[in-house]
């Protein structure tokens, strides 16, 4: 059989098990924002997640020099300014720059990630290009693929204020950052009567006006690592 028949048929039986299972309810409806179907396993996480938005997170090797929550749209983020500790190591090194840390985390079961992204963007009221889509492995070994782009404005003094920035939902295990991937990781839970926990994290990095993007790749890495891991921990104590 030719292998290219052979996929289109695994493509068909795969559709007709998900018409399948829309027709007798067991597949949740996100359009209207409501669950139906089944009874919905519970969010485990809903405490950790409630607390974490309001201590925000600890980030190692960095301070938390101020810490907020803001309204982004209909959405409140926990916002960290976070500045690099010195090290023996990174003394005689260039100073890192202040990073601002925003997540948002998951505050009820039926809370679903959707629009984050652009709610960010219209409120940082920034211009994106150089996108890209990066993968990083954070220590505990799980793999996140991320949104890695430039985002700048014309400040009213004629400045360019540029920023690298590196977004996705982290899990208890890895992270995405489209909702659509969220949304299948999450009904393969539910099959287990579990679900799957997650947090918005967007990563704002100050560089050189309309600077090259891949010059800051290797301190944004490093605190995307760091940040996924701790967000991981703190949702496996549950």
């Amino acid at each position: 059989m030719n292998p290219s028949h052979r996929i289109q048929w695994s493509q068909i039986i795969v559709l007709l098990l998900l018409l399948f299972l829309v027709g007798v309810g067991a597949v949740p409806h996100y359009g209207a924002g409501k669950w139906t179907g089944a009874k919905v396993p519970p969010l485990a996480q809903v405490k950790i997640l409630r607390d974490l938005r309001e201590t925000g997170l600890e980030v190692p090797g960095w301070t938390t020099v101020q810490a907020t929550t803001m309204e982004f749209g209909d959405r409140r983020w926990s916002q960290q300014l976070l500045q690099g500790q010195a090290s023996p190591q990174t003394a005689e090194a260039e100073p890192l720059p202040p990073v601002l840390l925003l997540i948002l985390p998951q505050k009820h079961g039926s809370d679903r990630p959707q629009v984050e992204w652009t709610d960010l963007q219209g409120v940082q009221g920034w211009t994106e290009d150089q996108h890209h889509r990066v993968d990083f492995v954070a220590g505990s070994g799980s793999q996140v693929t991320a949104r890695w782009f430039r985002g700048w404005r014309q400040a009213n003094d004629g400045t360019l204020p540029t920023f690298a920035v590196l977004q996705w939902y982290a899990w208890d295990r890895g992270g995405h950052w489209s909702p659509n991937v969220w949304f299948w990781r999450d009904w393969q839970r539910q099959w287990r009567k579990q679900r799957l926990p997650w947090v918005a994290v967007s990563v704002v990095i100050p560089m050189e006006p309309l600077g090259n993007l891949d010059s800051m790749w290797s301190l944004a890495e490093s605190l995307g690592q760091k940040i996924q891991e701790n967000i991981e921990k703190v949702l496996q104590a549950a």
